[in-house]
């Protein structure tokens, strides 16, 4: 090797003039299949130093050949890309830890954390959505409204833990109903909104009931079992003005809803 190699990649003079140059690269080299590439295709390799552990190199092989065009030696042209090489691999790191944090920031702005549904921003967001292809393609949409019955109740008397717990069962309860094409969220408290493509009032009632049904079933906390009951009002986009009152139309729906079972309760 000669003295510009060994003081390039800082070898020590007596690891290098006994043995070729090939044989400081971390894998093998085929040195007559580089020679037999372009003259602009450099390949990177990996050469081992002793003195600093391992250097990335581009690398170029060309023959040398005698005044009878008879193969005389190799030549091999590097070039240290150490620091680039280095300088990426940080950047990597720092452009993965950007994309976490962003999709960290992403759940956090849309999404409940206690629940993982769409937040109340969220939601108001696909509701925009559908709106907007309402007005091209006149497919028409509904917003259910939904509320926990005695959700206040509960976890005022077993706490907050439990009234969480509630909350998550509800979240799964409904998520069990809900397609592709619907928007599910926590909207606020024990509030929740679903959105989706509105067919004709048999299929949506169809719907609702399947939910209803859903929080019929009892569920097991601590051993004991419990029923979460749910009040439901919805209202149709092409029979309101706008989305405020798209969604007053359904709030006030869901709490007729739990007025009417409030008064068969107090019978």
């Amino acid at each position: 090797m000669q003295r510009c190699g060994r003081m390039s990649f800082r070898l020590r003079c007596s690891a290098a003039p006994g043995l070729p140059s090939f044989s400081f690269f971390e894998n093998p080299i085929d040195l007559k299949a580089l020679s037999l590439k372009p003259k602009d295709s450099d390949v990177e390799a990996v050469i081992l130093c002793p003195d600093q552990g391992v250097k990335n190199i581009y690398l170029s092989v060309a023959v040398a050949k005698d005044r009878h065009h008879d193969f005389l030696c190799y030549i091999i042209s590097c070039k240290d890309v150490t620091r680039q090489k280095q300088a990426q691999a940080a950047l990597a790191i720092q452009q993965t830890r950007y994309k976490k944090l962003a999709r960290e920031y992403q759940r956090l702005a849309y999404y409940d954390p206690l629940t993982g549904l769409y937040n109340r921003r969220r939601f108001f967001d696909k509701l925009k959505g559908f709106e907007s292809a309402y007005a091209t393609t006149q497919f028409d949409f509904a917003v259910l409204f939904m509320d926990l019955d005695n959700f206040k109740a509960a976890n005022d008397h077993y706490g907050h833990q439990f009234g969480d717990t509630l909350l998550t069962v509800g979240a799964s309860k409904l998520q069990a109903h809900t397609r592709g094409t619907d928007c599910l969220a926590r909207i606020g408290g024990d509030e929740f909104c679903l959105l989706l493509p509105f067919r004709n009032t048999a299929a949506l009632d169809h719907r609702i009931s399947d939910i209803r049904a859903e929080f019929d079933k009892s569920f097991l906390m601590d051993g004991k079992a419990y029923v979460l009951g749910i009040s439901i009002g919805y209202a149709i986009y092409s029979q309101a003005k706008d989305i405020p009152h798209l969604m007053q139309l359904a709030d006030e729906a869901m709490y007729r809803d739990k007025a009417r079972k409030l008064h068969h309760q107090s019978e």
